[in-house]
């Protein structure tokens, strides 16, 4: 699908969060990731990128970022979910010209690489995409040569650019639990908020469970 930046985007993922270009905080843990997304983007040749962050680090969000900001340079970019890619490659791409310059950005691409060990789907992304002299920029949660998938993919990815999303500094967690109260539609007390920053290890993922926590109760 092709995203809008201006607006907030669905995707097909395991929780019902919906993200929007605009309210990612670009904390100083991603700005060496979305700098040299942004980089190699705008370089008229083809890229393959490989953007590792713990699980809840908020590489969907960052996902959704950078696509706003890659649509911000006149840029084309889909965005896909490892469960669609595959449905996508056999039903639409090739039906579908791939643009100059078109990013692909596939969330929990690890996931979609461990299935892909016989059907050779990842080849064909990269046939096209290089083509177009475009991008392939995929967010995961293992260490890059800790992928498991087909040999022929192995070859591939050893070209890729590697690139870390960080933790967020710690100053900003007051910041990031207001924004995912916003997205959740959330209101804490003063108290429940002090209790959420106190949670250990003090992390994203943390934030995000705790209020979870108080919605299924």
């Amino acid at each position: 699908m092709l995203i809008s930046m201006s607006r907030q985007i669905p995707l097909k993922l395991a929780h019902p969060l919906r993200y929007s270009s605009d309210s990612f905080i670009a904390h100083q843990g991603a700005v060496a990731a979305v700098d040299g997304v942004v980089r190699l983007a705008s370089v008229n040749s083809f890229s393959l990128v490989y953007v590792r962050g713990d699980r809840g680090a908020g590489k969907t969000h960052m996902g959704v970022y950078l696509a706003g900001q890659l649509q911000d340079a006149s840029l084309r970019v889909r965005f896909l979910a490892a469960s669609q890619v595959a449905e996508w490659c056999v039903e639409e791409l090739p039906r579908e010209a791939i643009h100059g310059r078109e990013v692909l950005i596939i969330d929990d691409a690890d996931t979609f690489l461990a299935s892909e060990t016989h059907s050779g789907v990842f080849g064909t992304l990269l046939e096209r995409f290089r083509a177009a002299r475009g991008m392939l920029l995929l967010l995961g949660t293992l260490p890059l040569d800790q992928v498991q998938t087909g040999r022929a993919n192995v070859s591939f990815l050893e070209a890729a650019v590697s690139l870390e999303l960080d933790a967020p500094e710690d100053t900003l967690r007051p910041t990031l639990l207001g924004a995912i109260l916003e997205q959740r539609g959330r209101r804490l007390s003063a108290a429940k908020r002090l209790q959420a920053l106190r949670q250990e290890p003090r992390s994203l993922l943390t934030l995000v469970r705790f209020i979870e926590a108080l919605e299924s109760r």
